[in-house]
């Protein structure tokens, strides 16, 4: 156990540290529901200064106002299935 510790030790101190440039970065992840959009701004920092994370249920989710024009009450909750959205993840 002793061991163990000193080389995680030994492996956080050897670390690089960088410095986020001062832009805005979009990096795209392909997810299992689509993409997954991440989005971090830098200001010359080791920590990013903004970082959100974009969902893909939260893009799906936009398109139910039209899905649901003219139907009936009792069929938006099988409209919503069939999106296969996480409302945990639309409600960042």
């Amino acid at each position: 156990m002793v061991e163990s510790i000193k080389i995680i030790q030994h492996a956080l101190e050897e670390i690089p540290t960088f410095e986020l440039p001062k832009q805005e970065l979009y990096i795209r992840v392909e997810a299992p529901k689509r993409e997954l959009g991440i989005v971090l701004m830098g200001d010359h920092n080791c920590f990013p200064w903004r970082w959100k994370i974009r969902p893909p249920d939260f893009i799906n989710l936009q398109i139910l106002p039209q899905l649901v024009k003219r139907m009936k009450l009792a069929d938006i909750m099988t409209i919503l299935g069939s999106i296969d959205i996480i409302m945990g993840e639309v409600d960042r």
